[in-house]
């Protein structure tokens, strides 16, 4: 007497295939993925980034940094683009990095967010990913969307915010600072 191996399932193959089939058909129980990136142009697209990360991280590393770090220890004896160093540092940290948040964002998220709210499902139709994603339809595929349509304007609100703030703050400020500590 043999006996069935322990992976044999009691239905047997037809009925699952029939089963799969009925599943197909009717469209429940399947996961629909978006179109992913062909491994060239993952490679094309990482390279691009990494490429210009590089870049961006050694200008601030050799120029950026070593200025900004000179404005904090004496905000008072800078000035940059007609502004004294605290007051540029102000604006940098409540309008210009928001703002540049904002642009990048919108550059990257609002087109995806925009069409997948028209579509109603997130990846939006079209759409290439890296990886394998499940299109997701409904609320939450128009849950994701919005978030990828609402992000970008969070960061715009907060800079337009930022920009009312910087002159009531350098009024405050501008009573304690002291130039003649300054050593040039």
């Amino acid at each position: 007497m043999s006996q069935k191996p322990a992976t044999h399932l009691p239905f047997g193959v037809p009925f699952l295939i029939l089963f799969d089939s009925f599943f197909i058909f009717v469209g429940k129980g399947m996961k629909e993925y978006a179109p992913e990136y062909t491994k060239k142009e993952k490679l094309i697209r990482l390279v691009a980034i990494g490429i210009i990360g590089v870049a961006f991280g050694a200008w601030f590393k050799l120029k950026g940094l070593p200025y900004l770090v000179s404005i904090t220890v004496e905000p008072q004896c800078f000035e940059f683009l007609g502004m004294q160093g605290a007051e540029f540092l102000a604006h940098l940290l409540l309008f210009w990095m928001p703002l540049s948040t904002f642009l990048l964002a919108s550059l990257f998220m609002l087109p995806p967010g925009v069409r997948g709210l028209i579509d109603g499902q997130f990846p939006p139709k079209g759409m290439k990913v890296f990886r394998p994603t499940v299109i997701r339809r409904g609320k939450l595929g128009t849950f994701k969307s919005l978030g990828h349509f609402l992000l970008p304007l969070l960061c715009l609100g907060f800079s337009v915010w930022g920009y009312s703030k910087v002159e009531p703050m350098m009024a405050i400020f501008q009573s304690n600072q002291n130039v003649q500590l300054c050593s040039n």
